[in-house]
Protein backbone atom coordinates (compact mmCIF):
# COMPACT_ATOMS: atom_id res chain seq x y z
CA UNK A 1 0.00 0.00 0.00
CA UNK A 2 1.26 3.43 -0.91
CA UNK A 3 2.17 5.27 2.32
CA UNK A 4 0.46 8.38 0.97
CA UNK A 5 -2.89 6.67 1.50
CA UNK A 6 -2.29 4.34 4.41
CA UNK A 7 -2.91 6.89 7.15
CA UNK A 8 -6.13 8.25 5.69
CA UNK A 9 -7.98 5.58 3.75
CA UNK A 10 -9.16 2.12 4.88
CA UNK A 11 -8.27 0.32 1.64
CA UNK A 12 -6.96 -2.81 3.39
CA UNK A 13 -10.33 -4.53 3.08
CA UNK A 14 -11.11 -3.39 -0.45
CA UNK A 15 -9.65 -3.95 -3.88
CA UNK A 16 -8.09 -0.91 -5.50
CA UNK A 17 -8.84 -1.25 -9.19
CA UNK A 18 -7.03 0.53 -11.97
CA UNK A 19 -8.27 0.90 -15.53
CA UNK A 20 -6.33 2.13 -18.55
CA UNK A 21 -8.61 4.17 -20.75
CA UNK A 22 -7.51 4.96 -24.26
CA UNK A 23 -8.48 8.28 -25.79
CA UNK A 24 -7.60 10.50 -28.67
CA UNK A 25 -7.91 14.22 -29.26
CA UNK A 26 -10.42 13.76 -32.08
CA UNK A 27 -11.81 10.99 -34.28
CA UNK A 28 -11.70 12.19 -37.84
CA UNK A 29 -12.16 10.93 -41.37
CA UNK A 30 -9.48 11.39 -44.02
CA UNK A 31 -11.37 13.82 -46.24
CA UNK A 32 -10.69 17.54 -46.53
CA UNK A 33 -14.43 18.23 -46.62
CA UNK A 34 -14.88 16.54 -43.27
CA UNK A 35 -11.95 18.51 -41.91
CA UNK A 36 -13.76 21.72 -42.94
CA UNK A 37 -16.96 20.50 -41.23
CA UNK A 38 -14.99 19.90 -38.06
CA UNK A 39 -13.52 23.41 -38.18
CA UNK A 40 -17.07 24.81 -38.32
CA UNK A 41 -18.05 22.66 -35.36
CA UNK A 42 -14.97 23.85 -33.44
CA UNK A 43 -16.12 27.45 -33.89
CA UNK A 44 -19.75 26.80 -32.90
CA UNK A 45 -18.90 24.76 -29.83
CA UNK A 46 -16.13 26.99 -28.52
CA UNK A 47 -18.35 30.07 -28.89
CA UNK A 48 -21.13 28.44 -26.84
CA UNK A 49 -18.94 27.12 -24.00
CA UNK A 50 -16.99 29.94 -22.31
CA UNK A 51 -16.06 27.88 -19.23
CA UNK A 52 -14.73 25.07 -21.38
CA UNK A 53 -12.84 27.58 -23.50
CA UNK A 54 -10.99 28.88 -20.44
CA UNK A 55 -9.80 25.38 -19.64
CA UNK A 56 -8.90 24.88 -23.29
CA UNK A 57 -6.86 28.10 -23.30
CA UNK A 58 -4.72 26.86 -20.43
CA UNK A 59 -4.20 23.48 -22.04
CA UNK A 60 -3.42 25.02 -25.45
CA UNK A 61 -0.74 27.24 -23.93
CA UNK A 62 0.78 24.26 -22.12
CA UNK A 63 0.77 22.15 -25.29
CA UNK A 64 2.49 24.88 -27.30
CA UNK A 65 5.09 25.40 -24.58
CA UNK A 66 5.89 21.72 -24.58
CA UNK A 67 5.83 20.90 -28.30
CA UNK A 68 6.73 24.11 -30.20
CA UNK A 69 10.38 23.09 -30.43
CA UNK A 70 11.59 25.98 -32.59
CA UNK A 71 9.61 28.62 -30.69
CA UNK A 72 7.94 30.16 -33.74
CA UNK A 73 4.44 30.04 -32.25
CA UNK A 74 3.25 27.31 -34.62
CA UNK A 75 3.22 23.53 -34.55
CA UNK A 76 4.46 22.28 -37.91
CA UNK A 77 3.85 18.72 -39.08
CA UNK A 78 7.10 17.41 -37.61
CA UNK A 79 6.42 18.94 -34.21
CA UNK A 80 2.81 17.73 -34.30
CA UNK A 81 4.03 14.20 -35.03
CA UNK A 82 5.86 14.19 -31.69
CA UNK A 83 2.68 14.70 -29.65
CA UNK A 84 1.68 11.36 -28.08
CA UNK A 85 -1.76 9.76 -27.94
CA UNK A 86 -3.19 11.34 -31.11
CA UNK A 87 -4.35 8.90 -33.76
CA UNK A 88 -4.67 9.75 -37.46
CA UNK A 89 -2.30 12.66 -37.02
CA UNK A 90 -2.38 13.77 -40.66
CA UNK A 91 -6.17 14.14 -40.58
CA UNK A 92 -6.15 15.84 -37.18
CA UNK A 93 -3.45 18.26 -38.36
CA UNK A 94 -5.49 19.26 -41.45
CA UNK A 95 -8.64 19.78 -39.39
CA UNK A 96 -6.88 21.92 -36.79
CA UNK A 97 -4.95 23.99 -39.36
CA UNK A 98 -7.93 26.25 -40.05
CA UNK A 99 -6.04 28.88 -42.08
CA UNK A 100 -4.18 26.28 -44.14
CA UNK A 101 -0.71 27.72 -43.50
CA UNK A 102 0.72 24.28 -42.55
CA UNK A 103 1.20 25.39 -38.96
CA UNK A 104 -1.15 25.13 -35.98
CA UNK A 105 -1.32 28.20 -33.76
CA UNK A 106 -2.20 28.39 -30.08
CA UNK A 107 -5.64 29.72 -31.04
CA UNK A 108 -6.24 26.74 -33.33
CA UNK A 109 -5.21 24.29 -30.61
CA UNK A 110 -7.50 26.08 -28.17
CA UNK A 111 -10.39 25.92 -30.63
CA UNK A 112 -10.03 22.15 -31.05
CA UNK A 113 -9.74 21.54 -27.31
CA UNK A 114 -12.76 23.75 -26.60
CA UNK A 115 -14.78 21.64 -29.05
CA UNK A 116 -13.83 18.53 -27.12
CA UNK A 117 -14.76 20.10 -23.80
CA UNK A 118 -18.03 21.32 -25.31
CA UNK A 119 -18.96 17.74 -26.15
CA UNK A 120 -19.20 17.04 -22.42
CA UNK A 121 -22.70 17.33 -20.91
CA UNK A 122 -23.40 20.36 -18.73
CA UNK A 123 -24.47 20.29 -15.11
CA UNK A 124 -27.85 21.86 -15.94
CA UNK A 125 -28.95 19.19 -18.45
CA UNK A 126 -32.11 17.76 -16.88
CA UNK A 127 -32.08 14.77 -19.25
CA UNK A 128 -28.88 13.39 -17.69
CA UNK A 129 -29.08 10.56 -15.13
CA UNK A 130 -26.91 12.47 -12.67
CA UNK A 131 -26.33 15.85 -11.04
CA UNK A 132 -22.91 17.51 -10.95
CA UNK A 133 -21.14 19.38 -8.16
CA UNK A 134 -18.26 21.19 -9.86
CA UNK A 135 -14.98 22.68 -8.68
CA UNK A 136 -15.08 21.49 -5.08
CA UNK A 137 -11.83 22.53 -3.40
CA UNK A 138 -9.76 19.72 -1.88
CA UNK A 139 -6.35 21.40 -1.59
CA UNK A 140 -5.16 23.49 1.33
CA UNK A 141 -2.80 25.68 -0.70
CA UNK A 142 -5.58 27.34 -2.69
CA UNK A 143 -4.12 26.43 -6.08
CA UNK A 144 -6.73 26.70 -8.85
CA UNK A 145 -6.11 23.12 -10.01
CA UNK A 146 -6.73 21.54 -6.62
CA UNK A 147 -10.41 21.00 -7.34
CA UNK A 148 -12.67 18.07 -8.20
CA UNK A 149 -16.12 17.36 -9.65
CA UNK A 150 -18.65 14.95 -8.12
CA UNK A 151 -21.30 13.25 -10.27
CA UNK A 152 -24.20 11.84 -8.26
CA UNK A 153 -26.91 9.48 -9.59
CA UNK A 154 -30.32 11.10 -9.56
CA UNK A 155 -33.07 9.66 -7.42
CA UNK A 156 -33.55 8.60 -3.83
CA UNK A 157 -30.37 7.56 -2.01
CA UNK A 158 -31.44 4.59 0.10
CA UNK A 159 -27.94 3.45 1.00
CA UNK A 160 -24.48 4.97 0.47
CA UNK A 161 -23.16 4.23 -3.01
CA UNK A 162 -19.71 2.98 -4.05
CA UNK A 163 -17.40 5.67 -5.41
CA UNK A 164 -15.21 5.70 -8.51
CA UNK A 165 -12.43 8.32 -8.65
CA UNK A 166 -10.90 9.13 -12.05
CA UNK A 167 -7.40 10.65 -12.45
CA UNK A 168 -6.87 12.16 -15.90
CA UNK A 169 -3.77 11.63 -18.03
CA UNK A 170 -1.56 13.97 -20.01
CA UNK A 171 2.03 13.17 -19.10
CA UNK A 172 1.65 15.14 -15.85
CA UNK A 173 1.82 18.35 -17.94
CA UNK A 174 -1.61 18.72 -19.58
CA UNK A 175 -5.15 17.42 -19.09
CA UNK A 176 -8.34 18.28 -17.26
CA UNK A 177 -10.96 16.62 -15.07
CA UNK A 178 -13.65 17.31 -17.68
CA UNK A 179 -11.88 15.11 -20.23
CA UNK A 180 -14.19 12.20 -19.43
CA UNK A 181 -16.55 11.64 -22.37
CA UNK A 182 -19.36 9.23 -21.33
CA UNK A 183 -17.84 8.03 -18.08
CA UNK A 184 -20.19 9.92 -15.71
CA UNK A 185 -23.28 8.47 -17.40
CA UNK A 186 -21.78 4.98 -17.38
CA UNK A 187 -20.77 4.86 -13.73
CA UNK A 188 -23.77 6.71 -12.29
CA UNK A 189 -26.08 4.40 -14.28
CA UNK A 190 -24.41 1.53 -12.40
CA UNK A 191 -25.32 3.13 -9.08
CA UNK A 192 -21.92 4.71 -8.35
CA UNK A 193 -20.86 8.21 -7.37
CA UNK A 194 -18.25 9.34 -9.90
CA UNK A 195 -15.46 11.81 -9.06
CA UNK A 196 -12.92 13.46 -11.37
CA UNK A 197 -9.96 15.43 -10.06
CA UNK A 198 -7.50 18.02 -11.27
CA UNK A 199 -3.97 18.29 -9.92
CA UNK A 200 -1.05 20.68 -10.33
CA UNK A 201 0.94 20.18 -13.53
CA UNK A 202 4.54 20.18 -14.66
CA UNK A 203 6.84 21.75 -15.48
CA UNK A 204 5.74 24.36 -12.92
CA UNK A 205 5.42 21.62 -10.30
CA UNK A 206 7.54 18.50 -10.04
CA UNK A 207 7.28 15.10 -8.38
CA UNK A 208 6.06 14.34 -5.79
CA UNK A 209 3.73 17.38 -5.72
CA UNK A 210 1.49 16.00 -8.49
CA UNK A 211 1.05 12.61 -6.81
CA UNK A 212 0.55 14.27 -3.44
CA UNK A 213 -2.33 16.24 -4.97
CA UNK A 214 -3.95 13.00 -6.12
CA UNK A 215 -3.55 11.54 -2.64
CA UNK A 216 -5.00 14.66 -1.04
CA UNK A 217 -7.97 14.57 -3.42
CA UNK A 218 -8.71 10.94 -2.56
CA UNK A 219 -8.39 11.74 1.14
CA UNK A 220 -10.94 14.55 0.63
CA UNK A 221 -13.25 12.09 -1.10
CA UNK A 222 -12.97 9.72 1.86
CA UNK A 223 -13.75 12.48 4.34
CA UNK A 224 -16.57 14.22 2.42
CA UNK A 225 -18.16 11.86 -0.11
CA UNK A 226 -20.82 10.87 2.42
CA UNK A 227 -22.28 14.36 1.93
CA UNK A 228 -22.99 13.38 -1.68
CA UNK A 229 -24.40 9.93 -1.05
CA UNK A 230 -21.13 8.03 -1.46
CA UNK A 231 -19.74 5.27 0.75
CA UNK A 232 -16.26 6.18 2.11
CA UNK A 233 -15.61 2.50 2.71
CA UNK A 234 -16.02 1.65 -0.98
CA UNK A 235 -13.69 3.95 -2.91
CA UNK A 236 -12.16 2.75 -6.18
CA UNK A 237 -9.58 4.57 -8.29
CA UNK A 238 -9.05 4.51 -12.05
CA UNK A 239 -7.02 6.60 -14.47
CA UNK A 240 -5.75 7.19 -17.97
CA UNK A 241 -2.06 7.31 -18.87
CA UNK A 242 -0.38 9.39 -16.13
CA UNK A 243 -3.47 8.82 -14.04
Amino acid sequence: MNPLFSDRLPFSTHTLRAFLLCGVLLTLSTTDSHAQTLRERFKRNSASQPAAAMDAATMAAQMMQRHDANGDGLLDRLEFEQIPRIEKKDEVFLAMDADGNLGISTAEVEEALAARFASQPGADDSSLPYSVHRDLVYGKSGHERQKLDVYVPKGEVATPKPVMVFIHGGGWTIGDKRHIQEQPAHFTSKGMVYVTINYRLGPDYIHPALVEDCAEAIAWVHDHIGEYGGDPGKIFVMGHSAG
